[in-house]
């Protein structure tokens, strides 16, 4: 019963649509009820749709064009079909690929969001496709396919991306630092490492110390460490919150750099011991509250309200209670600490 209801289901979408060279009375209507109408096998509990593997790649060509237009749209009428549509072309799994590949152009952002979630919905089973472009010329080409690799996260295209990183263009650069770092192989830390300490653009540079932290390989800790006083806000956050993500945090190895680190790079290195929630670092946070620089001694009280460690939080009652003279400065983030710490209570 199951197999003739799918042929038939079958038979109307060759009849009506997908042989229609004709515009279609209420199309957009008549699509959304095929969505329905042509599965083998509608929604189920894992939201699943299949198709009737007697479909042909002409006919799977037409489904996917047409479904695209919705599953793209940022139109209201085709609010309630633009997911179904999406779902339903990765659905076709590879017969859905000749069309997807010829929509790696896009420059629309709407459209090549939507590219990377069917593609990362298909699977694994569209990377050697996509890897076959990894050569074009077109700027937005690599975007999107550097974008459709970071969302399926198969590490078997690592390799072949490790040479976008010196492409000269530099947001082919970033999207492929990103892409690295989404597929989580070791296989890439020291060619982004190398990217950090190298390229000319930070853009690029945060992205890879964001996909560094993503990996988490401990290799990469000097090289963190080291661009906390990056000249880039955006690298040096960033490189704060990729230490943090290493395996294990190298607590020592930030305390030790702090003092040689120029700029920006103390305060940024003082945040990040804060950030680490680890009871070890209150002993350098201390240390830190000696500092006759009132702007480090700030950051020392707010990385120990941030500590959230019961010592941290004696420590700056203690401070708060202390007779003598400190800068105003000082003083008011003792005050902001506190009152941080009794929000939480």
């Amino acid at each position: 019963m199951q197999k003739t209801a799918t042929n038939g289901r079958t038979a109307f979408l060759r009849k009506h649509i997908l042989s229609a060279n004709r515009a279609l009375p209420g199309f957009e209507v008549f699509l959304y009820l095929m969505l329905a109408t042509c599965c083998s096998a509608a929604y189920t509990g894992t939201a699943k749709i299949t198709y009737d593997a007697s479909l042909t790649q002409q006919e799977a060509n037409v489904l996917v064009d047409r479904l695209f237009i919705q599953a793209s749209s940022g139109e209201v009428k085709y609010r309630d079909v633009v997911q179904p549509s999406k779902d339903s072309i990765a659905a076709l799994g590879e017969k859905a690929l000749p069309r997807m590949l010829t929509r790696l152009t896009a420059r629309d952002a709407r459209e090549r969001w939507t590219i990377a979630e069917i593609f990362e919905n298909i699977g694994p089973v569209a990377t050697d496709s996509l890897l076959h472009y990894l050569g074009s010329d077109n700027q937005y080409v690599l975007l999107n396919v550097g974008r459709c690799l970071g969302r399926i996260k198969d590490t078997s295209s690592t390799v072949a991306c490790l040479p976008l990183l010196r492409h000269d263009k530099y947001p082919v650069r970033s999207q492929f630092a990103s892409t690295l770092g989404k597929n989580k192989d070791p296989r890439a830390v020291e060619n982004l490492i190398s990217v950090l300490d190298n390229d000319p653009v930070g853009d690029v540079r945060k992205s890879a110390a964001v996909a560094l932290g993503r990996i988490g390989d401990a290799r990469a800790g000097a090289s963190l460490i080291a661009h906390l006083a990056d000249p880039y806000f955006g690298v040096r956050k960033t490189a704060s919150l990729a230490l943090l993500e290493l395996s294990p945090v190298p607590l020592d190895d930030i305390a030790r750099a702090i003092d040689t680190l120029p700029g920006m790079g103390r305060g940024t290195g003082i945040e990040t011991l804060g950030k680490s929630k680890n009871e070890k670092a209150e002993k350098y946070l201390t240390e830190y509250l000696k500092s006759p620089d009132a702007l480090i001694c700030g950051y020392a009280v707010d990385a120990l309200a941030e500590l959230e460690t019961a010592g941290a939080n004696r420590m700056l009652r203690a401070l708060d209670e202390e007779e003598g003279a400190r800068p105003f400065f000082v003083r008011a983030r003792i005050r902001a600490a506190l009152e941080y710490l009794a929000e939480g209570e």
